[in-house]
Order: C-alpha cells, then structure tokens, then sequence
C-alpha cells in the first residue's frame, strides 16, 4: 500500500481541513500520511477520525547564505517528522516563524505596491490559526487580475529571486538543524530540485549533478536524515537517481505529494501530477520510524 508524507491543509496554505485529508487519504487507500504544514503543528489537534496513521511533521523553510549567494532562485524547505505538539521549545520557535511571515506579508505587499500592484494589507485574512503566505498573496493577485493564475505570479513576482521575494522570516540552516536535534525529530529534505533551481529544471535532469551532492553532503554534516526522493514533479528515472543519492550519502529516502487542495489543481492527494503518477512505497515509513526510534 502506498503513503503520502508531504501534505498540506487549511492551517497553512492548503485548502483541506485535517479531517478531509484524513478521509480523502482513507478513501484511495493509503495506509499512511503525514501532515506537513508550513511552520504549524495546530492542525493535529483538529483530526478527530482514527482510522488512519498520520506522521505529525512540519515544513520549516531555512536560509542558507551561502547558497542564496550562489543562486538567487534557490532555495531549501525542511520537514521534521514526528512532531511533539507538546515540544516547548519547537513551539516557541514555530511561534517566532509565525510572527516573522507576517511581518514578510506585508514587507511583499509593500513591494507589489511599488511595482504598481495595488494590494491591500487588510485583505490579506486567514481564518483562526491559518498561517498565511505568498500562495494567499498570489491569489489576491489573480483576484486583482494581475496576474493569470498562481504560478503565474511565482513565475513574476513571488518565487525566490523575483522583484516581490522576501525572506526575512526564514530561520538559518544550521539553527534549525540544532532545533531538529534537540526535539529529536527528523529533518527530511523536501522537493531537493529547489536547491539548485533552473529553467525547465524537472525536465532536464542535469540538476541532479555534482552540486547537488555537495550541497547535499555538506546538509548530512549539519544534520540532516534524509531526501524526498518521491515528489509529484519528478519521474521515474529521476527518483532512481536520487535515490542513488540517498544511498550514497546513506541517509533516508521519504516521499509526497505536496498536496494542496484546490489551490494546486490538478495535483492529487497521494498520487500527484497525472503525466507523473506517484506511488510512496510503505516501507520508506518503515525506515523512517527505525530511524526515529533510534534516536529517541
């Protein structure tokens, strides 16, 4: 049976509540999920149905100097697995990451006006706990019509390198491998093509080259356990490739979906992308919760 360690709901920039995902990951099958919002552990305490495992993780984005220097587009996403809702510590540093996206909201906005967007701060609104990002920007800017759709403003304005990218709010590299260990979770890297972003990156495998595995090398001495060498842009020869990786540097292989909800159409709960179909074997999980034991 298959599993999807990389979801995201209504807590952060998903559009699913804790229970849908719940249910719809029951309903195709899957024997296990993890739910991986964006610098948030407040949806757990929303699932309700228990007949399916769900992994608690987080997705914490870092910053690494050295590798922004090097290419402005790049960028690195940790997920930490097996969460304690209960961890002091990580709650306090998730709380700071909360605190430091807003404060990056309104400094994007503030750009967009100075491109000529019109976007109003008061506009930007989340429900309860939601933490919002540049997706819930993205969509006031379609919205406003400025731009054609989400991508579409990532491709212009948001994603990492562009006129409206800030990243203030981004905790460095090495701190957050620090916190990963004193929780005694595991840092999983996520979608690793991120590391070294280029045109047309996922249909041109030359990304996963020797910079690939430096930088991957140098992340396994600050600490981290693993890659996802399952994602729902990558194809078959390229998770072959960097599960060679993986194997190489020996550390862990996890995968996901990166679901969305409807605010990544067209991507699909377990599976991902149609033209990439997606199946997570079970025994990542397996591995995975070996490692955890090993260290706890």
């Amino acid at each position: 049976m298959a599993i999807d360690l990389h979801i995201h709901t209504n807590f952060s920039d998903g559009t699913d509540s804790p229970n849908e995902i719940v249910e719809k990951s029951k309903a195709i099958g899957l024997n296990a999920i993890s739910i991986t919002d964006h610098e948030t552990m407040k949806g757990f305490s929303k699932i309700t149905k228990d007949n399916l495992e769900v992994i608690k993780g987080v997705e914490i984005s870092a910053k690494w100097d050295e590798l922004s220097a090097n290419n402005p587009e790049s960028g690195i996403h940790i997920l930490l697995y097996f969460v304690k809702e209960d961890d002091t510590n990580l709650n306090m540093v998730l709380e700071g990451l909360r605190e430091n996206k807003k404060s990056r909201n309104n400094q994007i906005i503030e750009k967009l006006n100075g491109l000529g967007l019109e976007i109003d701060m008061e506009d930007l609104k989340g429900d309860g706990d939601q933490v919002l990002g540049r997706p819930h920007i993205a969509e006031l800017m379609v919205k406003n019509k400025y731009v054609q759709n989400i991508p579409d403003a990532f491709n212009k304005y948001l994603g990492n390198g562009m006129p409206a990218y800030v990243d203030t709010h981004q905790i460095h590299i090495h701190k957050l491998m620090e916190i990963a260990e004193a929780s005694k979770t595991i840092p999983v890297l996520a979608h690793p093509h991120t590391l070294n972003p280029k045109k047309n990156m996922l249909v041109n495998k030359k990304w996963i080259n020797k910079d690939l595995l430096d930088n991957l090398s140098r992340l396994v001495s600050m600490g981290l356990m693993g890659i996802e060498t399952y994602y729902s842009s990558y194809n078959s020869p390229t998770r072959k490739e960097l599960s060679s990786l993986a194997k190489e540097l020996d550390i862990l292989e996890t995968g996901g979906s990166d679901y969305h909800g409807d605010i990544k159409l067209g991507l699909h709960l377990g599976t991902g992308w149609e033209d990439k179909p997606l199946e997570v074997p079970n025994e990542l999980l397996e591995k995975l919760k070996e490692k955890y034991e090993s260290i706890n």
